[in-house]
């Protein structure tokens, strides 16, 4: 790549400034330094941002610990009957200090979904936790919305990871 204003009317020969002029190999150092340094002040940024990430998650990791103490929590969670492992599948829980009655749970045998049906203070309440296949999500919710739809009112809480593209980008 050539640039302009570099290496112009230099003798055949004359090697010593690698032909470029004075002048224009000066402007391309300054330039070089510019950018250097400004590429330094985005890189220390990043890296100061990083660690106030890294602070941040090891503090909300230690409250979601300090919340998640097993004796406080009712779990309903995968795997079905039809599953003898627990490597993977979508839970709900409920913490034991809310008044949550579960009337009815219905889950897939792949860990795909749970919904539970319950009361809370006497409110008929629904919360499904979705996690959708990487390939062809949204049929995937849809064929799951559509074969739910008869329990969903207006008390209906839906949650989980839809693996679904918001732009042509993701």
């Amino acid at each position: 790549m050539r640039r302009a204003g570099l290496g112009e009317g230099v003798p055949p020969g004359n090697y010593g400034n690698y032909g470029y002029t004075n002048s224009g190999y000066s402007a391309c150092e300054e330039e070089n330094e510019r950018l250097t340094e400004s590429l330094r002040s985005k890189v220390t940024a990043i890296k100061s941002l990083s660690i106030e990430i890294g602070h941040e998650v090891k503090q909300q990791n230690k409250l979601l610990a300090e919340m998640l103490r097993a004796d406080e929590w009712k779990l309903n969670a995968l795997p079905t009957e039809s599953r003898t492992d627990a490597t993977s599948g979508v839970a709900i829980l409920i913490s034991d200090q809310l008044d949550f009655k579960i009337r009815q749970v219905k889950r897939d045998t792949q860990g795909q979904y749970i919904m539970i049906k319950g009361t809370l203070h006497q409110e008929e309440v629904m919360l499904i936790n979705i996690y959708a296949p990487n390939t062809g999500a949204p049929r995937f919710i849809k064929q799951l919305l559509t074969d739910l739809k008869e329990g969903v009112k207006n008390n209906t809480i839906i949650v989980g990871d839809l693996n679904t593209p918001l732009t042509s980008i993701d």
